[in-house]
C-alpha cells in the first residue's frame, strides 16, 4: 500500500493515465502447479476527477459501525482526548478475540485515515471513542491534488518518556531499544525516517522520475518544525479539534463530498 500511495501523487501531479486490474483473474493469466486459495481485502474507493485523485473507505466505515451496533451513536469530535495517556492498570477485562478483531478491522483502515492510527493502540474505550469519531466522518479520506510540484517530505519526532510504562519513544512505531534521553531517542527517529527516505528516492530512481533525478545531488535538509505544525503529533497523541482540523489539511486528509 505504500507504493500504491507513491504512485499515485505522481498520477496526480504530472496526469499519467490510471489503468485498473481485476485482482480475482489474475491467476488465469498463468500456469499454476498447487492450487491458490486468496481473501479479498476490503475495497478500497478511489474517485478520480479535475481536483485530483481521492482514496476512502467510506462503505468500510459504514460497514464497521453495523457491526460494532455504532450505526446510530453520537459522534464525537476528535479519536482521542487531547493528552489523554493510559497505563497499564487501566481499563477492564474484554473479550481479547474481539478486541483483536476490531483494533484489526481499524489498523486496515488507517490506510487513508491517519489520523485514527494513534488511537489503535489504547484501550477498548478509546477504541470505541474511534469508532464514534468515524460516524461523524465517514467520508473522510486522501485527496492527491493535481498539479503543483513534486517534493518529498519527512516529518520527524520523538517523546521521551511519553509511555508511562517505559522510556520506548512512540514516534509513530515504538522504538524496541529505551533511550537514555530526549536527543537519544529523536536521532534513533531520524535514522529510521532517513532510511525510509533512501527507499523512496530508490523506488523514483527505479520510476525513471525526471524531477527528482535532476535533484539527486542535493542533501538533505532539516528545518525546525514548530508544535503547532508538527504532523506527527496525529500519530503520536491526542490532539484538541482545532489542532485536529489544521493538521488535517496538509497531508491532505479531506471530505471531498462536502459541501464546503
Amino acid at each position: 500500500m505504500n507504493i500504491v500511495k507513491i504512485i499515485l501523487p505522481l498520477t496526480a501531479i504530472f496526469s499519467w493515465n490510471i489503468q485498473q486490474y481485476n485482482v480475482k483473474n489474475v491467476f488465469l493469466h498463468g500456469d499454476l502447479i498447487n492450487g491458490v486459495y486468496m481473501y479479498y481485502p476490503p475495497s478500497i474507493e478511489v474517485a478520480h476527477s479535475s481536483k485530483g485523485i481521492f482514496i476512502s473507505q467510506r462503505k468500510y466505515v459504514a460497514d464497521l459501525l453495523k457491526d460494532t451496533e455504532k450505526s446510530a451513536c453520537k459522534p464525537a469530535i476528535t479519536p482521542l482526548n487531547p493528552n489523554h495517556k493510559l497505563s497499564v492498570r487501566e481499563g477492564e477485562y474484554i473479550d481479547c478475540k474481539m478486541y483483536q478483531q476490531l483494533i484489526g478491522r481499524l489498523l486496515y483502515l488507517t490506510h487513508t485515515r491517519h489520523e485514527i492510527s494513534y488511537s489503535t493502540k489504547s484501550h477498548l474505550h478509546v477504541v470505541y471513542q474511534v469508532l464514534h469519531y468515524l460516524k461523524g466522518t465517514p467520508r473522510k479520506g486522501i485527496l492527491f491534488k493535481c498539479g503543483g510540484n513534486l517534493t518529498i517530505e519527512v516529518y520527524i519526532d520523538a517523546n521521551y518518556v511519553s509511555s508511562p510504562l517505559n522510556c520506548r519513544s512512540p514516534s509513530v512505531k515504538k522504538q524496541n531499544v529505551v533511550a537514555r534521553s530526549s536527543a537519544e531517542s529523536t536521532f534513533r527517529a531520524f535514522e529510521h525516517r532517513i532510511c525510509e527516505l533512501l527507499w523512496v528516492k530508490i523506488l523514483l530512481i527505479n520510476l525513471k522520475d525526471s524531477y527528482f533525478l535532476s535533484y539527486e545531488s542535493k542533501e538533505i535538509c532539516i528545518p525546525y518544525i514548530s508544535a503547532q505544525h508538527q504532523l506527527l503529533d496525529l500519530l503520536t497523541k491526542g490532539v484538541s479539534k482545532t489542532q485536529l482540523e489544521q493538521m488535517l489539511s496538509n497531508p491532505g486528509i479531506d471530505d471531498i463530498h462536502s459541501p464546503a
